[in-house]
């Protein structure tokens, strides 16, 4: 697997507005390449990474 990959997490029943994400992520110079959703168990631990020009 190569490249960047974001990945978050939404209250439950909230659903995300994918053109609003897909017209952001242009206005940033972000390649959209996909959406998928999945459920699965909490995560137990977090990281939160600090990248220059993309946060």
């Amino acid at each position: 697997m190569s490249g960047t990959r974001a990945t978050f997490t939404l209250k439950k029943g909230a659903k995300v507005d994918e053109s609003a994400l897909k017209a952001e992520l242009k206005k940033r110079k972000i390649t959209y390449n996909s959406l998928t959703s999945r459920n699965s168990e909490r995560a137990k631990e977090a990281w939160v990474l600090q990248c220059p020009g993309l946060t």
